[in-house]
C-alpha cells in the first residue's frame, strides 16, 4: 500500500484486516523480541495508525480495533 500525505510518501504492508458489520479490524504480525506490551505499542504506534488512517482513507470504513500479533511471544496486544 502506498499513501501520500502531504509531499510525503509512506509505504507499507498490512498483514491482515477483517471487516465485519460493526467495522474493520486491522492485524499486524511482528517478530519482534520486544517483552512488554508498552515497549511494542510504543514502537510500532506511528506505523498502526498510518495503517489505520490508509484503511479508513482508502475503504470509507471505520477501524474499530487495532492489533499487533508478536509470532515469537504469541501476544495479541490491543493498540488503544
Amino acid at each position: 500500500m502506498i499513501l501520500k500525505i502531504e509531499k510525503v510518501l509512506v509505504q507499507g504492508v498490512i498483514d491482515l484486516f477483517l471487516e465485519d458489520a460493526d467495522g474493520i479490524t486491522l492485524i499486524d504480525y511482528k517478530l519482534s523480541t520486544i517483552q512488554k506490551d508498552e515497549d511494542l505499542l510504543r514502537k510500532y504506534k506511528t506505523q498502526m495508525q498510518l495503517y489505520k488512517f490508509a484503511i479508513e482513507t482508502i475503504t470509507g470504513k471505520r477501524v474499530k480495533k487495532v492489533y499487533i500479533l508478536n509470532i515469537l511471544s504469541g501476544k495479541l496486544v490491543e493498540l488503544t
